[in-house]
């Protein structure tokens, strides 16, 4: 392996372009405002023992436009890269237009418009202001202290926004969804997911989801629109005490759960049960629609408070072994055991008393519908030709239902023993399904496994 060694420096100006695209290689891009220098300094580790090298690095400067083009496809095609650093200094006044398949983008402390698409590299932008275009596959995305619109399409990456100010629109899929202190405008449609949206400085929003958790709080505000709509998943929506809202929550098959004080009205309309409540003016219009999970509509996050849970597992060494005749392979019956007893000395006499939320109460929502979503997540998957491809979509199926049952507790205060009391709970469910035929012993571990996240 050789070392190679780059630097490029262009005399630019302000309102640069910069247009950036690779196949694997990743750039770092910051700006600086007191100057109008640009340098772009590289760093690789490679196979071959090239002279002429550089030909292959297609860096071009048209001074005329004030573009600075990097290309990196041909230089990627031709030799093998085991590791690359790519940095490059521009002025704060820059645009960059961005394309890479698997390398990351990490952007930071520019002002101008953002346009960046990658397949399985991740996307980080910080402290911009422009404009935002985001368009990714597998990578995560990281927006953090933005002034501008933004545009994010996305599938299978986690999507964080951070005191984000601005109309943003996201649409997304197999995606976990955190927004933080952002405010404006918010329009965010999702599927096999869920949505977090805390310390809210939204003026107007709506969010819809198919299969996942819409979390959102509210923060004080005079007046505002907000839509949220779900199929199966619950809505959970924290409105503290001063909001005057207006409050309609509908509900074809799921249950509601009211936590603000006063009455309100009950009534069905279209074959869906309704709620209505109304506070002061009413200048805050909350609509919230489900269809098959629970709406809760409450003050304040959960208040700690003592609580003591025992798990009952009574019978439970019979069912063990009547699980453990099911398996013909005896090495896989000595490590299903294993697991088995784990389980039982983890849950069987476990006692927990401590201040923390309602316990009992979360782990039984964390837990509801689970059994028959893991059912219906394994309808497609075919364990008789099990390789990496049904590896990966199994991981993925996995996902849909651990997320849901981590949307459950991510905003309670719970320590690491009392997350590990409800992802035993969940095995637990999976050893019944395989108890109750639903399963095979295959399945079983390879679900454990998947949900522990070593999985090969």
């Amino acid at each position: 392996m050789r070392t190679f060694e780059k630097a490029f420096q262009a005399e630019t100006k302000e309102n640069l372009t910069v247009i950036y695209h690779s196949e694997n290689i990743g750039i770092r891009i910051f700006g600086e405002k007191d100057t109008e220098h640009s340098e772009l300094k590289m760093k690789f580790r490679i196979k071959e023992d090239v002279e002429n090298i550089e030909e292959f690095l297609k860096i071009n400067f048209d001074e005329a436009k004030n573009v600075l083009n990097i290309d990196f496809a041909d230089f990627e095609d031709e030799f093998e890269i085991r590791r690359a650093e790519v940095s490059l200094q521009v002025p704060y006044k820059t645009k960059v237009l961005g394309q890479s398949e698997n390398g990351s983008f990490s952007i930071q402390n520019l002002s101008g418009k953002q346009n960046i698409e990658t397949e399985n590299g991740a996307i980080k932008l910080t402290d911009i202001i422009g404009n935002i275009q985001i368009k990714t596959e597998n990578g995560a995305v990281i927006l953090d202290n933005i002034e501008g619109d933004e545009t994010i399409q996305a599938e299978n990456g986690s999507i964080k926004l951070k005191r984000n100010m601005g109309k943003i629109k996201v649409r997304t899929e197999n995606s976990s969804i955190k927004i933080f202190e952002c405010g404006n405008e918010l329009d965010l449609e999702f599927d096999n997911g869920t949505a977090r949206v805390l310390k809210s400085l939204f003026e107007k929003a709506t969010i819809k989801n198919e299969n996942g958790g819409i979390y959102y709080e509210f923060t004080q505000i005079e007046q505002g629109d907000f839509k949220f709509e779900n199929e199966n998943g619950k809505i959970q929506l924290v409105v503290p005490e001063g909001i005057p809202y207006d409050i309609t929550a509908k509900n074809l098959y799921g249950s509601f759960h009211v936590g603000l004080k006063g009455n309100y009205e009950k009534f069905k309309e279209d074959g869906q049960h309704c709620i209505h409540l109304v506070h002061d003016s009413g200048n805050v219009k909350i609509h919230a629609e489900n269809e098959n999970g629970s709406i809760r509509l409450v003050e304040n996050l959960q208040k700690n408070h003592s609580y003591s849970y025992n798990f009952d597992f009574n019978g439970f060494s019979d069912k063990m072994d009547n699980i453990l005749d099911k398996i013909p392979d005896e090495a896989k019956k000595i490590k299903v055991k294993k697991k088995l007893k784990k389980l039982e000395n983890k849950l069987g006499n476990f006692n927990f008393h401590a201040n923390i939320p309602d316990f009992g109460h979360i782990i039984e929502e964390a837990m509801e519908g689970v059994p028959e979503e893991i059912e219906n997540q394994l309808k497609n998957i075919d364990f008789s030709k099990f390789g990496k491809k049904q590896s990966k979509k199994l991981r993925k199926k996995i996902h849909i239902v651990t997320d849901k049952i981590q949307d459950s507790l991510e905003n309670q205060k719970l320590n690491d023993e009392e997350r590990e009391v409800v992802d035993e709970r969940s095995r637990k469910k999976i050893f019944e399904l395989l108890e109750q035929g639903k399963i095979n012993a295959d399945e079983a571990e390879r679900l454990i496994r998947a949900m522990e996240g070593s999985y090969e």
